[in-house]
């Protein structure tokens, strides 16, 4: 097709998506009325979740949703799962959840699709897209471990001891990360070790000095969350060790750190675009049958280059 003839369809079929409602038949789905949409979390209450809340409100205030974040203020599987029942039975029009275990979810998010009521899945989805759910919006965490990586990689020189951490066991994300990050580093000769933290910034210090201690020879750490990014940071600044530091998330603390140096570099998961998009895929769903599909929330790298502009949209509840 010529290329002004691909310009008229494409004009054509705007044209058309933008007829008004009253012109589509009376059993048609569309419709404007306001529509019930849940998000189901785990640590709802944690800063990292402002953005999805932010994404959330201004996608509902764009669709007129009716839309609310909840879920449980730890990793309360069996919360989430009653709370996807509570709203399956009460006939919301979509739930969004943070599906951070590859089975615990399945039979409750399964409840709710058999009942018509549609699920997605935002920034974890731990079964890959293979769960009963439709799509997900999260972040494709091999492909964000490789980028980090991939950043850094020209300033390890071989031989090289370079630890790489995650901040709890057994959550696929980080281990994705990991794997992703494992993936460019053996590209050269190198030396990794593996270090599991806990998901607190100031006890993750506390850890990684002691690594540091033990095995002197590290000269590079790359983090895959935000507590052991953050972690990292503070070890380095702390210990005046000159060191490669790399990861994963914004916090205050990170961002400024990336301005004075500290940390070469870390890796935006986007958290808006995750509560964003999920009301877009639910509502879409709902008013035009149309089925969702998976995407990738991105990976936003912040360097020295970018950090200021990046902490203004984060203190404007963006990043």
């Amino acid at each position: 097709m010529p290329r002004f003839s691909r310009y008229a369809a494409s004009i054509a079929l705007g044209l058309t998506l933008m007829a008004p409602v009253a012109s589509v038949a009376e059993n048609s789905i569309i419709t404007d009325d306001q529509l019930e949409i849940r998000f189901v979390g785990v640590f709802i209450e944690a800063e990292f979740f402002k953005p999805v809340i932010r994404g959330m409100e201004e996608a509902a205030e764009i669709f007129n949703v009716d839309a609310v974040f909840t879920g449980s203020t730890g990793a309360d599987v069996e919360e989430q799962n009653r709370m996807i029942r509570q709203f399956a039975d009460e006939g919301v029009d979509g739930i969004a959840v943070d599906i951070i275990d590859d089975n615990a979810y399945n039979d409750a998010i399964a409840y709710a699709m058999d009942k018509g009521v549609p699920v997605v899945a935002f920034n974890v989805d731990a079964t890959n897209g293979e769960g009963p759910h439709l799509a997900f919006t999260q972040q494709y965490f091999v492909d964000a471990g490789k980028s980090i990586a991939s950043y850094v990689i020209d300033d390890i020189p071989e031989g090289a001891t370079v630890l790489v951490t995650q901040h709890d066991p057994g959550v696929s994300a980080l281990e994705d990360r990991a794997a992703g990050v494992k993936a460019i580093l053996a590209s050269k000769n190198l030396n990794v070790i593996d270090k599991i933290l806990v998901n607190n910034a100031q006890e993750a210090k506390s850890l990684i000095i002691d690594e540091l201690n033990a095995n002197p020879d590290i000269s590079v750490i790359i983090a895959t969350g935000n507590a052991d990014t953050e972690g990292a940071g503070l070890a380095s600044k702390e210990t005046g060790r000159d060191l490669i530091v790399a990861g994963f998330d914004l916090s205050t603390n990170i961002l400024a750190m990336i301005e004075e140096g500290i940390i070469s570099a870390t890796t935006d998961q986007q958290p808006y675009m995750q509560g964003f998009y999920p009301v877009v895929q639910l509502v879409l769903n709902n008013r035009y049958g149309l089925l969702p599909s998976n995407i990738d929330a991105g990976s936003g790298l912040v360097t020295k280059d970018n950090a200021t502009a990046v902490k203004a949209l984060a203190a404007a509840g963006y990043r």
